[in-house]
């Protein structure tokens, strides 16, 4: 047994059902049904009497932002900006005071001289998947076309063992009009790829129990208009050839007529090459002829949601069909309206219509859409000079009604007792150690704040649906290299967090469809977060549950799995362009966005053999301490294959370094790649120098490459590192990436840094990046992607977590008392507190003999610290704070002591 074993075969978070899940704006959500993935919300929104409202929208700069929250999600707060900076605001929280009983609060905050009058509005919310829902009668039974036993290509795709989403083989997720948002199809990504049934012998089968009276299979199918397809349906063994001219919707086909007994083996397949063909299931029904008895509608319709005045006052009940909840929601002031309709888009009325500012008034457009919504009206609402006003709203569920009902009446909804159980809820809030890391509190609670609960419902992922943290709202969906850094930023506020995190992007070590969870960028962020953990808590049963799983994503990229394509060049360098456009998450790179816009796949980068390299020398010191023997050798020779590749192929002497490599059509190197325009080095950049992560640079190089980092006239800027050099020909001050500083890559060279021996030059890049977001957030309250070189402001989404988190690793690495952090090469075996303020540690630092690394300590107090490593002293001068930057040889282990 393994400490971590409830985590097996799920991608799911074990957070509680209630949490800030929806999309568009922040409030509470409780998942209704997780298989469907419906799920009811809860929102208040202010107003100003009359005028505009200011929901509290995630997609835009609204002035609200994330402001406090509980690593568990048991609380979370949002500030809504009213009037001036804090000169007029609300406060919005909600808590959990009890098993599936929440509790909300709003304060109107009003610091100005002159009275405010205001309005609430607080929403129910019924906003399901955009999908169908099939509406069956008496004797019929659906059944999931994903739900096969076995889908077979004619032929050997390169994402046999990885498709794109996590879906299984075949999947084409969020496909319009289909059941559960899925269905056999087109991959996500690659448009270039055959859909399923193009290619002569695709195959798909089903098994099922037939039950007594069924004789009859109508497949729903959906071919391009004017397209002709033609299948063979076999049903045990009977077999039934038919062609399909497409009208470009999803239609109903009687595929099999005939009496149906006990296992029932049913598969479809393509007889000749044509457009292929798209199908979310089939019903199998009692009785033959039944085809005009089935219907499908979309979900919301098919839940039905229904309210009911509830027997306390001020109180109202909503169910709806085939939802396991009744809900039951409080206020604790009377409304001037009730009122419910249904819409496309809630914050787009709530922006842009003028009737809803009147409680008379009734008529939303044509009152048609997929959310279902129900409004409480409170006005008018006055908050005289400097004063404050505070409403609470209760929301609870329970199987039945009645039960929802004993639920709030046994609750004491007294304001004292409400702002008590709000204020006792609040101490659960992240918190900061008191120290010289204050001045970043407030920008680092932010962060905090935001990545927390920047968490969704519902995202999709082997054929369920999961709660998932994004980088941002706006990115409703799985992304493989954000979600690695979201989870080394979770992991400085709870290891579970971080951990759960990490479990998303793995798959279990049998698993033949997906060699992990693939969504964007495939850079395995997820090897640092392993080790990271590892470091941080010196967790064994962690070690060992992730280490197959960590070790099948790791083969995969190496090429070790068949149908990789990662390793199809004879250099030996690794590509990833199959599986995704972008290399190392920076989307405009001048290179990789050549390559992308004129399909020049031969071409390849540095920074996927470097990661392929490091994520080698992780796995290594994983397989040491859990005693894998056996697997040493193999990483050994991938680390030498590789570097050498690199070193043989990619490095430019001229221009001191390493370059992305084009290839002949046979796979053989063709050259290094130079930017067509001017013949320079195309990859002047950060990809360049990813090599010293990975640990394979010669003495002159490491010296070359971390000299163009420091350079003020290239990489280095006032705000941090830019990602292409401003040197080069083709950086420009208007891009995405080239000309912005982001956070994710420089926490990348900060550990080099530090590997490299070079605490200074880590400290200044850690030390500007704190500043540059405290600085920013100090200003605008926003977590933003990235920062202008140009400006030196935030730029891009106002609510990101993700990329940004690294600077909550930078905080926690010289603020945080008692923090050890090492680069790369140290691997932390035992780590503790000694007697008088001292600190001790068991350490492994591989890399060169000769070399040094740097650890960074976090004290308790500002006294004087020395140290010794294995008994004898070694360099320890300060850093930041109480941070000591502590010397150490590499190609060593020992205890390193720390003491006053």
């Amino acid at each position: 047994m393994n400490a971590y074993d409830d985590l097996r075969n799920t991608h799911d978070l074990t957070l509680s059902d209630w949490g800030p899940y929806a999309r568009d704006l922040y409030g509470l959500s409780h998942i209704a049904d997780r298989r469907l993935g419906v799920k009811f919300d809860f929102f208040m929104v202010p107003g100003v009497l009359r005028r505009a409202f200011f929901p509290p929208e995630t997609l835009r700069e609204c002035n609200c932002s994330p402001w406090e929250a509980a690593p568990d999600l048991s609380y979370f707060m949002f500030r809504q900006q009213l009037e001036g900076r804090n000169l007029f605001y609300t406060d919005t929280a909600y808590a959990k005071i009890a098993d599936d009983l929440w509790l909300g609060r709003i304060e109107f905050v009003n610091g100005s001289d002159e009275l405010r009058a205001n309005s609430l509005l607080l929403y129910t919310r019924l906003a399901p998947r955009n999908q169908m829902m099939p509406k069956l009668a008496s004797g019929m039974r659906w059944f999931g076309a994903l739900d096969y036993s076995e889908l077979r290509y004619s032929y050997m795709r390169h994402d046999h063992n990885l498709t794109f989403g996590a879906g299984r083989r075949g999947e084409q997720q969020n496909y319009p009009g289909t059941v559960a948002s899925r269905c056999i199809g087109q991959p996500f990504y690659d448009r270039t790829m055959p859909c399923f049934g193009a290619r002569k012998g695709d195959t798909v089968m089903w098994n099922f129990d037939a039950l007594p009276g069924e004789e009859e299979i109508l497949l729903r199918i959906r071919v391009d208009a004017g397209e002709t397809v033609l299948l063979e349906a076999r049903v045990n063994d009977a077999r039934h050839t038919f062609s399909i001219v497409g009208t470009g919707e999803f239609e109903l086909l009687s595929v099999h007529a005939g009496k149906l007994a006990g296992q029932t083996d049913f598969r479809l397949t393509a007889l000749d090459d044509g457009p292929g063909f798209r199908s979310d299931g089939f019903v199998v029904t009692s009785g033959a002829g039944r085809q005009s008895e089935v219907r499908f509608a979309p979900l919301g319709q098919a839940v039905n949601p229904q309210a009911a005045p509830g027997k306390i006052p001020d109180s109202t009940v909503f169910t709806g069909d085939g939802v396991d909840h009744a809900y039951i929601v409080w206020r604790s002031a009377p409304a001037a309206a009730e009122r419910e309709y249904w819409v496309k888009d809630l914050p787009k009325l709530l922006n842009y219509s003028y009737g809803l500012r009147q409680p008379y008034y009734r008529h939303w457009g044509d009152n048609r859409g997929d959310e279902y919504c129900r409004d409480a009206y409170i006005i008018p609402i006055e908050i005289p000079a400097h004063g404050r006003r505070v409403f609470y709203t209760l929301y609870g569920c329970a199987p039945t009604p009645e039960a929802a009902e004993r639920l709030l009446g046994a609750c004491d909804r007294s304001p004292e007792a409400l702002e008590k159980a709000f204020q006792e809820a609040r101490q659960r809030a992240v918190a900061f150690p008191p120290g010289p890391g204050e001045p970043f509190h407030f920008s680092q609670k932010l962060m905090a704040a935001t990545s927390l609960t920047n968490i969704n419902f519902p995202i999709q992922t082997r054929g369920t649906n999961i709660r998932h943290h994004v980088p941002d709202k706006y990115y409703n969906s799985l992304y493989s290299w954000d979600s690695g850094f979201i989870g080394l930023g979770l992991l400085e506020l709870d290891k579970r967090r971080a951990i759960e995190n990490l479990n998303v992007y793995v798959t279990e070590p049998d698993d033949d469809e997906n060699a992990f969870v693939l969504y964007g960028t495939p850079l395995p962020v997820q090897a640092y977060l392993y080790a990271e953990i590892w470091n941080r808590h010196q967790d064994r049963a962690m070690l060992e549950f992730f280490y197959p799983r960590l070790r099948r994503f790791y083969d995969f990229i190496t090429g070790h799995i068949p149908s990789s394509t990662y390793a199809s060049a004879k250099t030996g360098l690794l590509r990833s362009w199959d599986y995704f456009y972008n290399s190392g998450g920076w989307d405009d790179y001048p290179p990789q966005w050549y390559v992308y816009k004129n399909k020049r796949y031969d071409i390849a980068p540095v920074v996927t053999t470097a990661h392929a390299i490091r994520f080698a020398r992780i796995l290594r010191q994983a397989a040491r301490t859990l005693g894998f023997d056996g697997d040493l050798a193999g990483y050994d020779a991938d680390i030498e294959r590789l570097g050498a590749a690199l070193q043989r192929y990619s490095y430019d002497e001229e221009e001191k370094i390493f370059s992305y490599v084009a290839h002949d059509d046979k796979g053989e190197f063709a050259g290094i790649f130079r930017d067509p325009a001017s013949g320079r080095n195309f990859n002047l950049g950060m990809d360049g120098l990813t090599p010293l992560l990975a640990g394979i640079c010669t003495a002159e190089q490491e010296e070359a490459l971390f000299a163009r980092l420091a350079d003020p006239a290239g990489l280095w800027t006032p705000i941090g590192l830019s990602t292409v050099d401003r040197r080069a020909p083709y950086f420009r001050p208007d891009g995405y990436w080239n000309g912005c500083v982001w956070m994710p890559h420089q926490w990348f060279f900060w550990k080099s840094a530090l590997d490299a021996g070079r605490g200074a030059f880590a400290r200044k890049i850690a030390e500007t990046a704190l500043k540059v977001w405290k600085h920013e957030v100090d200003q605008s309250f926003y977590c933003f992607e990235h920062f202008s070189i140009s400006s030196g402001r935030g730029a891009g989404c106002c609510h990101f977590g993700g990329l940004s988190s690294p600077v909550l690793n930078w905080y926690g690495a010289y603020f945080r008392p008692g923090r050890l952090t090492g680069g790369f090469d140290t691997w932390i075996t035992e780590e503790s507190a000694t007697p008088a303020g001292g600190f001790a540690a068991e350490l492994t630092l591989d890399g060169r003999a000769g070399d040094h690394a740097v650890m960074l300590y976090a004290a308790p107090d500002d006294r004087e610290r020395r140290a010794f490593y294995a008994s004898t002293p070694v360099p320890c001068v300060r850093s930041l704070g109480n941070a000591w930057e502590i010397t150490l040889p590499k190609q060593s282990s020992g205890t390193l002591r720390v003491e006053c």
